[in-house]
């Protein structure tokens, strides 16, 4: 391809080419060459679809490596915490002769057969969730696709790799420990274990909290796209297909339509607004010289600019008079152009809305501007908005565009087929909403902000598992103390207090880090969108009190479970 890109370039610098382009100066014209392969996720272009994008990959499979983290954090903080009660079977088994290697190996394997189960149901919950996963993504996998060579064997290398490293810790430390120092005081938490385990949770609170608040910035992205004022109106505008056959009888079809109860005004057009692909350029010479822009161009019938609710800055929309100029006669010798222009096209000729009226531009064939629409958005937000031209020609006609009231959608709807049987009777009838062509360019965007809050309530959970886990060791560790605090006349929330202080410190330092994270991460994804939502700061204080109280609920159970128990029996048992 490279080669073939180089040879086109040279061919299009050409000076044939130059000519019959009508380039001058510096001006030039060329075409890049994409493999087919990869317009869907690397394509900055407009495919045969709204394109995805690799980065949603990327950012997928980063969540799930996460989340992963998360797992492995909580097993090896539970597994350290669990091996104070294994002091007596260590120990003995350094009596009788277990060498470091066998300790080792030991806990590797029980973290080995740990990370096998968690596999194996993993991948039954996997083939379960197929159908979900589906509804979410909008594709249609089948159990099959998990049966395949490559999932398999990354399945079994993950699982090598999390027994591995989700346990390596654990067994070292466990068979590094003395013989007597075991068996005297047992094994404790201190000095480097403690600091790990410290790290673990702020890490885990972290990731936790950075997939929170990016989840939050997609959701209000993708609510900011839903309620934008995008120029003209999306909502209950029925889109019905135009054949070569129906051009025929254009007109009698379209005030057959309006005449159905309910409906407010109908129109055509090549393209429906909220997508427009076709590319041309124009020419437009003025006192201040020649002007030659490359735009997006949209046919379009009577009454389309009242259909969609569009605002006219100056001028006035098509009328049946413009017709007139159109004249077919005498092999199209005084045959002249009306068009409409958007405020950029207005701007980038140098002329204000009111300046542009009457104003001479060449499309093929000269005509007027007869009207200026404000700017509406003609393609995804993550573009800026055009140059747009708007011409009125029939003939070109492929969607028409009837709006509804919305008031009886249901009875509205039969009318219109009702008309469509009569004057369309060998096509079916096939409508869509114009909203639903909208909401096609963030299909991408959706399913994302889908699996990221799925990621984001997952992560939560381990979170709020791995909590759950230290704070019993902790508290059961800690039995004596609050025993003798409580015969002291402590209260039950200052024990609270006590026990969650530690873990609220951890959880303060995972918010100082993770916000910052979250902030320029969400900015970069935000950095997409020529039209986006500013990062408000709210979002971060909420999800950092959020936090701190779910975290002050999973620790605050054990804590006042065993505050509320009774002293005597505490001290007693010790």
């Amino acid at each position: 391809i490279p080669q073939l890109q180089q040879q086109v370039s040279s061919y299009m610098n050409t000076a044939e080419v130059r000519k019959d382009a009508g380039l001058e100066g510096n001006d030039y014209l060329t075409y890049h060459l994409e493999p087919l392969t990869k317009v869907h996720l690397y394509s900055k272009l407009p495919g045969f679809e709204p394109n995805s994008s690799i980065t949603y990959i990327y950012m997928l499979a980063l969540i799930a490596l996460l989340i992963l983290i998360i797992a492995c954090a909580n097993y090896t903080n539970l597994a350290t915490a669990q091996s104070a009660g294994r002091r007596g079977e260590i120990g003995m088994r350094k009596v009788m002769g277990a060498s470091k290697q066998q300790v080792f190996f030991q806990f590797i394997s029980e973290s080995s057969v740990i990370t096998l189960v968690a596999a194996a149901l993993a991948f039954l919950l996997s083939i379960f969730l197929i159908p979900y996963f589906n509804d979410i993504t909008g594709k249609h996998f089948t159990p099959d696709i998990l049966m395949q060579p490559v999932p398999i064997i990354a399945l079994i290398i993950f699982t090598i790799a999390v027994s591995f490293f989700a346990g390596m810790y654990p067994a070292l430390v466990l068979s590094g420990t003395q013989i007597m120092g075991v068996l005297k005081k047992g094994f404790s938490f201190t000095g480097g274990n403690n600091l790990l385990r410290k790290t673990l949770i702020v890490a885990q609170s972290g990731i936790s909290i950075f997939l929170i608040i990016y989840t939050v910035i997609i959701l209000q992205q993708m609510h900011f796209m839903q309620t934008k004022d995008l120029g003209y109106d999306k909502d209950h505008v029925v889109v019905l297909p135009i054949d070569g056959k129906m051009l025929q009888n254009f007109e009698n079809i379209k005030d057959a339509f309006a005449q159905v109860p309910g409906v407010e005004s109908v129109t055509a057009s090549y393209e429906t607004p909220e997508y427009v692909q076709w590319g041309d350029g124009i020419t437009a010479i003025d006192e201040k010289g020649k002007h030659d822009v490359s735009l997006n161009a949209m046919p379009v019938d009577l009454d389309f600019t009242k259909t969609m609710k569009m605002q006219m800055v100056a001028g006035l929309d098509f009328q049946q008079s413009d017709f007139a100029m159109m004249d077919t006669a005498n092999d199209y010798k005084n045959f002249h152009q009306p068009y409409i222009i958007n405020e950029t096209l207005a701007k980038k000729l140098g002329w204000t809305p009111q300046e542009a009226i009457g104003k001479i531009i060449k499309k093929n064939v000269t005509g007027p501007v007869t009207g200026v629409v404000k700017d509406f958005n003609s393609s995804s937000l993550h573009n800026p908005i055009g140059p747009m031209l708007i011409f009125l020609s029939r003939d070109l006609m492929r969607d028409y565009m009837i709006r509804i009231n919305g008031n009886n959608t249901k009875q509205t709807l039969a009318g219109i087929e009702t008309v469509w049987k009569q004057r369309v009777p060998e096509r079916p009838f096939n409508y869509h909403f114009l909203d639903d062509d909208y909401n096609k360019l963030y299909l991408s965007e959706q399913k994302i902000s889908a699996l990221f809050g799925v990621a984001a309530g997952l992560a939560i959970v381990l979170a709020c598992l791995g909590l759950f886990g230290l704070a019993a060791f902790t508290t059961v560790r800690r039995t004596k103390e609050i025993g003798i605090r409580r015969v002291l006349g402590a209260n039950i929330s200052s024990i609270t207090l006590l026990i969650a202080k530690n873990f609220l410190e951890l959880i303060g330092i995972a918010i100082l880090i993770a916000i910052p994270l979250a902030w320029w991460a969400g900015n970069k994804w935000l950095q997409d969108f020529a039209f986006r939502i500013s990062v408000h700061w709210y979002i971060f204080i909420c999800t950092a009190i959020a936090t701190i109280l779910i975290a002050l609920c999973t620790v605050g159970y054990h804590s006042v479970k065993v505050s509320l128990a009774n002293p005597v029996k505490s001290l007693r048992s010790e």
